[in-house]
């Protein structure tokens, strides 16, 4: 696939700094690990590229979007997500179809204190690790995106799963 190397010129010029050279991540500002088999597992192709065109506003990942004022098109976007894709090495998820228990905010507040706020803040942000407040990034996953995360964890992180000690709800 052509754009598969396109997407590797773009991403060493744009990407790799931050996210390593290989997608290993963590190289700067706490850039996550693209090439995680979890991540890209779960991340959806509209993930991926309103990832790249929008940033994340508050955070080191700025917006490359032209329409963002960003320097890339909708075809170098398109052919970033596919060097990402040639990096998966498991099947996708479809995080729409994860089963996910109501929950109430005041009960999981007391629960995120006591497992997440360490790595990812005490309001999501400002935390060593990625921020999982961010409008955007919130806006571009689902509910099953999250609970698979926190379940499963991922691999080559920081990041434990936690589906032994969590309940459902």
């Amino acid at each position: 696939d052509p754009r598969v190397e396109t997407g590797r010129v773009l991403y060493a010029e744009y990407c790799a700094l931050c996210h390593g050279d290989n997608g290993e991540g963590y190289k700067a500002d706490a850039a996550n690990a693209l090439a995680n088999p979890q991540f890209l597992a779960l991340a959806s192709d509209s993930f991926l590229s309103s990832s790249i065109v929008k940033g994340r506003p508050g955070t080191p990942m700025s917006p490359w979007g032209t329409a963002y004022g960003g320097p890339l098109g909708d075809e170098e976007v398109a052919a970033l997500v596919a060097l990402m894709r040639s990096w998966q090495t498991s099947e996708s998820i479809d995080t729409s179809q994860i089963a996910v228990a109501p929950g109430e905010a005041m009960r999981g507040q007391a629960v995120y204190n006591v497992y997440c706020s360490e790595c990812h803040g005490d309001e999501g942000k400002g935390g060593e690790y990625q921020s999982i407040s961010n409008p955007e990034f919130l806006a571009a996953v689902d509910d099953g995106y999250l609970k698979h995360s926190i379940v499963n964890g991922r691999s080559g992180t920081p990041m434990p799963g936690f589906g032994n000690q969590l309940t459902g709800q």
